[in-house]
Order: structure tokens, then sequence, then C-alpha cells
């Protein structure tokens, strides 16, 4: 079924969206088969169902699919985090429901082609740090938005200092994935361990609005 924004586009714009995502799912495929290395273009683009000309005009490289995987992903998973924060529940229930997210998202891709991320971002590679830099600012800015509106709402002691705890949240964050993407821990274990540990950081702070 199209979607709304779909139904506003050109024939010629819905093929190249349609062929584009055809490319992504068909590398992710290969990627969580075969393992980023051994995933050549010419088979991508075979599994696709388009020529390696066609692959090569989209996406030159597996780096740049990559990069496109997790940029996607950062805009999709960008709109539910606005959903969800506009919902109005406590500041805890928000919060959980944030990492949820978060962490839903990055065990959509598996480990594999994480390890390989994280290899090519400690070497700032261009593409990989900069979708990763988005992940980050993109989580540090919804998190302190977060909690600054509770304070102001009094949902959250006035005296404590917003950006410690948005600092503080974040590190357990990347605590977690770094346990899922090198130590193999499952993600549900995480998420569970990860409200554990957060609800202990801020419930000292907590106020009845």
């Amino acid at each position: 079924m199209a979607s709304a924004e779909d139904a506003t586009l050109s024939l010629r714009e819905r093929k190249k969206k349609a062929t584009r995502e055809n490319v992504l799912q068909a590398a992710e495929t290969l990627i969580e088969r075969d393992g980023f290395d051994a995933a050549r273009m010419r088979d991508i683009a075979e599994l696709a169902g388009v020529s390696y000309q066609t692959l090569y005009n989209y996406f030159p490289t597996k780096a740049q699919i990559v990069q496109a995987l997790l940029t996607d992903d950062i805009d999709a998973t960008d709109t539910e985090v606005i959903t969800i924060m506009t919902r109005g529940d406590d500041l805890l229930t928000t919060l959980f429901a944030l990492l949820e997210v978060r962490l839903n998202a990055i065990a959509h891709h598996n480990r594999e082609l994480w390890r390989h991320v994280v290899i090519e971002y400690m070497k700032q590679s261009e593409g990989f740090a900069t979708a990763i830099n988005q992940v980050s600012i993109r989580t540090h800015e919804r998190l302190g938005q977060l909690l600054t509106d509770a304070q102001q709402s009094g949902r959250l002691a006035p005296y404590v200092d917003a950006e410690v705890l948005v600092s503080a949240v974040e590190a357990t964050i990347d605590q977690a994935f770094f346990l899922y993407v090198q130590a193999g821990a499952e993600m549900d274990q995480l998420l569970v361990q990860l409200k554990r540990q957060i609800e202990l950081v801020l419930t000292p702070y907590l106020r009845q609005a």
C-alpha cells in the first residue's frame, strides 16, 4: 500500500525510491548472510534486480550503502521518537519507550554489520563517522529536550543539572550498544538492565507534577 508521501511523487520518483529500497534490502540481506567484506557489489545488484551500472549510480561503494542504511534508520526512529515525546506519558515511561526504539533500531542490523561500522567509525572513515555522529547528536538533543521539559513541568527536580543526567543516560546507552556488538549480549536482556540503571539514576530527582 502506497504511503501518503508516495502519492505526491511522480512515477519516475516512485520508481527511483523503489529501486533504492530494493538495493538497500538486498545489500543488508547479503551483508548479514556473508559478512560485509564477502558481500560483493555485483551480487547486491543481482539480488536487487538491477544492473551493476544502476547500482553504481545509486551507491558507488558498499560504505555508502551502509551509510544509507544507518541514515534511514535515524530518520525512521526520529519520527517514532517525536511521537513518543508528544504522548504526555510520565518521564520514566517516555524515556523507556525511547530506549526501546533506540535499541530495537540497533538490533535491526546484525552484529557483523555493526562491528564493521564500529571499526570504521574508530578510524573516522567518511560516511560511517557522519552517520554515527548524527545518531549521537539527535539522541543528545531529544534527551535534553525531554529532561528540560520535565523540569519545566515540575516532574524533575529544578536543582539537578539536566545536562549531567543526559550524559549519564547516554553513557548507559553506549555501554549497552557495545555489549550487544562486541560481547554478544541479547538485546532483551540489555534493555531490562538499561531500564534498571536509568531508573536508579533518575528516581531520586523525580517529582510529582
